[in-house]
């Protein structure tokens, strides 16, 4: 089964990065769609109306929370949630009161309602150092209760199917659905979704970075017909000038309708996609492959998939030299390259038109 990046790695880091930035009420809405994907029975409580109880599920049917009390009737089981994310200035103090005055809600109310506390849990944006924890421990160990805490990491490492991520995802980002496999789409929408991967994976592990560009590199190929290919290899060692004529043979879209212009912002780290008549009337377009505008701000207009691949050949040998990639900087060789090789066009021009004019002088004397 191939990698899904689209579906799977993307998505979780999407929802980690969500979960880790929002705070207060807007935190609290999402760990509460994602308590309600993970955990059986959940039932949320309304926002800022519970008293340190943020939601609850209800165990006594389910072995071994069977509890019973003196004159045999069933007791209640809970467990117990509560949601907490402070801005990222508030100290430990602060926090600890808060954790604090929510346990001590929640013991109150289970003496009050002649209750079981199964479990506590604490959700909160922010993870914990080890002495936090422990303070932690000790509260929850001296009224009795034990706990389990909740970080953003923890939260997404929970969603263990598919369609939770995609629903996580699609209720913290408003994604309507899931990104498809990168070959079900034609070639212009081919290079515009792998550019916004590469964009959003710059940051990422060398591993990952690395698995992304064989994953789009492989997928290239896939456009070209298997035969022609494969006899290409035979007849002599694959070279990326040979893979850049077959997918020039291949991936060249058929009219200006596909043709796409994507210009890359260093300010926000991703590239903004634009139709060839948008491009034009918004006065950015350039009919170079690659161009810089005066803000030093590169753009890749597209015809076929020849300058994604040229440009994976670069990120891969960033990834194996230096073990990351820039965006920016292999735009930077990307330019460069187109600048070495209009000039060599021009000198091959040049000598075809030398060559043409003395075969003319040859002709004129002879004649």
């Amino acid at each position: 089964m191939e990698r899904d990046f689209p579906s799977v790695n993307l998505n979780t880091w999407i929802t980690l990065k969500k979960l880790e930035n929002a705070t207060r009420e807007e935190f609290e809405r999402y760990a509460q769609f994602i308590l309600l994907l993970i955990h059986k029975n959940y039932i949320k409580t309304r926002l800022n109306k519970d008293d340190g109880i943020d939601g609850y599920a209800l165990l006594r049917n389910d072995y071994p929370y069977t509890e019973r009390d003196k004159d045999d009737s069933l007791i209640d089981v809970y467990e117990f949630f509560s949601i907490y994310g402070p801005e990222a200035k508030t100290d430990w103090s602060e926090k600890r009161a808060k954790i604090a005055k929510d346990l001590n809600s929640i013991v109150s109310y289970s003496i009050e309602s002649k209750s079981k506390i199964g479990k506590w849990f604490l959700i909160t944006n922010f993870d914990f150092t080890h002495s936090y924890e422990a303070e932690i421990a000790a509260m929850c160990k001296e009224v009795g209760v034990e706990y389990e805490l909740y970080y953003p990491q923890k939260m997404v490492s929970l969603l263990d199917e598919p369609e939770h991520m995609y629903k996580a995802l699609a209720f913290v980002d408003q994604a309507p659905a899931p990104r498809r496999k990168l070959t079900d789409f034609y070639f212009h929408i081919f290079t515009e979704e792998s550019l916004k991967l590469l964009a959003e994976y710059q940051n990422r592990t060398t591993t990952e970075q690395l698995e992304l560009v064989n994953y789009i590199h492989n997928k290239i190929l896939l456009y070209v017909p298997e035969e022609e290919y494969m006899n290409s290899y035979h007849k002599r060692r694959i070279h990326p000038l040979l893979v850049r004529e077959l997918l020039w043979t291949h991936t060249s879209l058929p009219n200006e309708e596909f043709f796409l212009y994507h210009q890359y912002s260093k300010e926000q780290n991703k590239f903004f996609t634009y139709e060839l008549e948008e491009a034009k009337n918004l006065g950015i377009f350039n009919d170079s492959v690659i161009s810089k505008d005066e803000k030093g701000d590169y753009s890749l207009f597209i015809k076929d998939l020849v300058p994604l691949y040229s440009i994976l050949v670069i990120l891969r040998h960033m990834i194996t030299g230096s073990g990351t990639y820039s965006i920016t900087k292999a735009l930077s060789l990307f330019y460069k390259q187109e600048e070495y090789r209009d000039k060599a066009r021009e000198r091959a021009r040049d000598q075809i038109r030398m060559m043409e004019n003395k075969i003319r002088a040859i002709r004129a004397r002879v004649d």
